[in-house]
């Protein structure tokens, strides 16, 4: 049970015995629980911000007062559900409501988001909470008696209170709200550079592979014109419309075969020259079966 002593403002009523009395729907009554509640949630928000490590310190006392003084609390429905006539105690039920600010609200949605929590609205009903619009309640159990000389009243909540530490989450999610911002905005400077970097190193990857391609499609093409230029004349002769449509062949598959490795244009060149190297290769070993070493040389070979 949570306890708390405030001023009574209010005349209260002399009982038997000489005793002050107050009664559970008295405005003194209701003043005492929410300062209680207050008070209470002050102690959850501070206590849930120091073991966060989102908080880092950065959120003092005077934060968390101001942003507890953005919150409207409200007992209503109040009706006593005990009373003994020989003592001023009384044992009272009703209902605690706790109206947020919308902006609030909406802060909270985002760092939980951002921290892939539940949103307010599913918190609050897996706590057992009731949410209308930007306000929230639940019953609530206390009790009430005012000192022997009428100048204060005592007040117990039950400790328990589901509206508490729901109330507490809802203010932290929103104290952290620019902290957690800030670290996504920077997480997204993080992760903008490295994949800057790593675009540019793509990019050099990508050029290396095209020079290394035209390299070795260079050296195959001379390889090949070397070797055909070293055939007989009159197989030259025999060949040369064989040779043309392979080569015909050979350009129109290795673009389809490179039009399905990227959408770049540098890995589509060094694909389709790196297919161009291969054919060539096969083919040059194709045609060497038709050497002569004694070959003049005289026919041109046209890639």
């Amino acid at each position: 049970m949570l306890k708390l002593l405030l001023p009574l403002c209010l005349s209260l009523a002399l009982a038997g015995c000489g005793k002050a009395e107050v009664q559970c729907s008295d405005e003194a009554a209701r003043e005492v629980v929410t300062d209680l509640m207050r008070d209470q949630l002050k102690q959850r928000v501070s206590d849930n911000l120091s073991n966060d490590p989102n908080a880092a310190g950065a959120i003092g006392p005077s934060k968390i007062k101001a942003a507890i003084a953005k919150l409207n609390f409200m007992v209503d429905d109040i009706r006593t559900s005990k009373e003994d006539p020989n003592s001023t105690k009384r044992h009272c039920t009703g209902t605690l409501k706790i109206r947020f600010p919308v902006e609030m609200l909406n802060n909270a949605n985002k760092s939980r988001s951002a921290l892939a929590m539940t949103s307010v609205s599913d918190f609050a009903d897996a706590s057992g909470v009731e949410r209308a619009a930007d306000n929230f309640t639940t019953e609530l159990n206390f009790s009430i008696q005012p000192t022997d000389d009428g100048k204060k009243i005592f007040a117990e909540t039950d400790s328990e209170n589901a509206i508490l530490p729901f109330s507490a989450e809802i203010l932290v999610s929103d104290l952290l709200n620019p902290a957690i911002e800030g670290a996504q905005r920077q997480q997204q400077i993080v992760a903008q550079q490295q994949e800057a970097e790593s675009q540019a190193a793509l990019d050099e990857q990508r050029k290396a592979n095209l020079a290394l391609a035209q390299t070795e499609n260079k050296l195959a093409v001379q390889v090949i014109g070397a070797l055909w230029q070293s055939l007989p004349a009159d197989t030259r002769e025999q060949l040369l419309p064989l040779q043309r449509a392979w080569i015909r062949k050979k350009n129109a598959d290795c673009r389809v075969e490179a039009a399905g490795t990227s959408t770049d244009p540098s890995e589509l060149e060094t694909a389709r020259l790196g297919c161009e190297t291969r054919e060539n290769q096969s083919r040059t070993n194709w045609l060497r079966q038709y050497q002569n070493p004694e070959s003049d040389g005289s026919e041109g070979y046209n890639q």
